[in-house]
């Protein structure tokens, strides 16, 4: 004989329930109002420790949806793996709130989940075959509209592939017209290296300068930097022998303090002299 087990029911508490009626009800409350994972530390606190989980498996069990108040919507699909599986969103207009969500893009499917929603007047959608004929077989009164994003999306693109075709080589563009000063002196690349002397390549630029060549002009011609050109271009007669009287690369070795600053030139002239007549020497 099979033994039955007899429990008395209660008002405050459903069949075969964990919770008391008051319990979910609260939870609902304050989960309504913020995150799963704000309300699971709240209800941890002061009621009864939920996880976010159970919070949110709450809330999907109360939200229904009534079907036959639907009428205005927009669909979607998105991807829940990249490239691989897509599914289908249900947007209410007039809400802005996700209504359904079908995991296909299949003809069939999608036509017998708009069938659900018997009072359909108005679907957005974008521009795939496969959806315009599965909403006309379903709701053949509803107005279809192709929404916003990709009707301007194919505007734009066959605008540009027409601008493409039509006038790809009938436009031309002239260049820039290039200054008889700097012509002159361009006739070679690295022109700084044809001179023997420093001083010959800044009376080089000098001239450039003098003949009406901008500062651009004479470093694109010289390969020189901006800086350099100023500086050449402000150096006088008077400070010809400072640079013909060039030293040797030896006096950066045992000399380093002589150039991290500035330092003068007259005593490292001197200076220079009085090293070479020591290599004489030796």
């Amino acid at each position: 004989m099979q033994k039955k087990t007899f429990a008395e029911r209660f008002q405050f508490i459903s069949d075969n329930a964990k919770r008391t009626k008051r319990l979910e009800d609260e939870i609902l409350n304050i989960s309504m109002n913020m995150s799963s994972v704000g309300a699971s530390k709240i209800l941890r606190r002061n009621i009864a420790n939920k996880l976010k989980s159970t919070i949110c498996e709450m809330i999907k069990k109360t939200i229904l949806i009534d079907r036959d108040t639907v009428k205005r919507v927009y669909i979607d699909d998105f991807a829940l793996k990249r490239r691989e599986k897509y599914a289908k969103s249900m947007i209410d207009i007039e809400s802005g709130k996700v209504i359904d969500i079908l995991n296909s893009r299949d003809y069939d499917d999608v036509k017998q989940w708009l069938g659900e929603y018997p009072n359909i007047e108005v679907v957005c959608r974008d521009g795939s075959v496969t959806y315009s004929k599965a909403i006309k077989d379903s709701h053949c009164e509803a107005i279809q509209i192709s929404d916003r994003f990709h009707l301007l999306k194919n505007l734009t693109d066959y605008c540009k592939e027409y601008i493409r075709i039509e006038i790809k080589n009938k436009i031309k563009i002239e260049m820039p017209m290039v200054r008889e000063a700097e012509t002159k002196y361009s006739t070679e690349t690295n022109v700084k290296y044809h001179y023997k002397t420093k001083w010959e390549l800044i009376l080089a630029v000098k001239e450039m300068i003098s003949d009406g060549c901008t500062i651009n002009e004479v470093c694109r011609v010289l390969g020189l930097g901006n800086k350099t050109v100023i500086k050449y271009s402000k150096i006088n007669e008077s400070e010809k022998d400072v640079i013909v009287n060039t030293f040797s690369p030896l006096l950066i070795t045992f000399f380093p303090h002589l150039f991290s600053k500035k330092f003068n030139y007259h005593y490292l002239t001197d200076l220079t002299h009085s090293w070479n007549h020591l290599l004489k020497l030796l």
